[in-house]
């Protein structure tokens, strides 16, 4: 019994280091855990152990973990990617996350604006179709390259999607002729050599691509995402629970 307890705490401790919650069901090292632990959480002394030795709130939140949702800022042009960021609406919805974006709404706001909703975002998502899009007052870029710089200034993860010249060949407009047609090629080749890009050539390729990204996304411990009040609730409850238990133990002890 000696030596699988000292495997069991061995184990307990090379996730401790790290001392950032996982999830029970993402974190191969939480199962592990889970499955050693809770068969012994009767034993006064592991029970002792594990929660006075380590971190408590650690050990209850990979107990009972909560699900995170990412708050996804959608970024693109307006009036011709409409098609393009329903479909990013609607893998985001799908994988249980909140899709937001000031295009999903308006065809302007302000810039503060614009910061306010992506320091409050996880993750930004550009689509880039075949027009530039409205220029900032002084002309020196477009809005939507803006929100994609600030994103990157604000240090949140960015992924990219460039529709595909035969996908804007469907579109009412040549994107060819259209103004800033140079400035539309250079801003793409930027973000193509700077960020992980995904050619889409219809709106299935979009919805594919979000859903195989977004739970490597959900998995950073740096992104904070948001958790359901009834979740956070439970686990207090929980927490409060053992921790009496934990000061009986300790007690009887003494």
């Amino acid at each position: 019994m000696t030596k699988n307890l000292a495997d069991i705490l061995q184990d307990f401790l090379s996730i401790y280091v790290c001392r950032t919650p996982r999830q029970l069901d993402t974190c191969p090292t939480c199962i592990k855990l889970y499955l050693l632990f809770i068969p012994l959480l009767s034993s006064k002394i592991l029970t002792i152990i594990v929660c006075e030795w380590y971190d408590f709130d650690y050990f209850m939140t990979c107990r009972w973990p909560m699900r995170k949702k990412l708050q996804v800022f959608i970024s693109s042009t307006f009036s011709d990617l409409i098609e393009e960021r329903h479909a990013a609406v609607e893998a985001i919805l799908r994988a249980g996350h909140i899709p937001t974006g000031t295009e999903l709404f308006f065809s302007e706001v302000s810039l503060e604006f614009s910061k306010r909703w992506i320091d409050e975002s996880d993750v930004f998502i550009l689509i880039i179709g075949g027009l530039y899009g409205t220029m900032l007052p002084d002309d020196s870029k477009s809005y939507t390259h803006w929100k994609y710089d600030y994103a990157g200034e604000a240090g949140k993860p960015r992924f990219a999607f460039v529709v595909t010249d035969e996908a804007l060949r469907q579109k009412p407009y040549d994107f060819v002729t259209m103004e800033s047609y140079q400035r539309l090629q250079e801003f793409k080749q930027s973000v193509m050599e700077t960020i992980p890009t995904y050619y889409a050539d219809d709106e299935r390729h979009i919805k594919m691509v979000i859903r195989d990204q977004l739970p490597g996304y959900q998995r950073r411990d740096d992104l904070y995402g948001w958790f359901s009040g009834k979740d956070v609730q439970k686990v207090l409850e929980e927490n409060a629970k053992l921790k009496a238990e934990l000061e009986k133990l300790q007690t009887g002890n003494h």
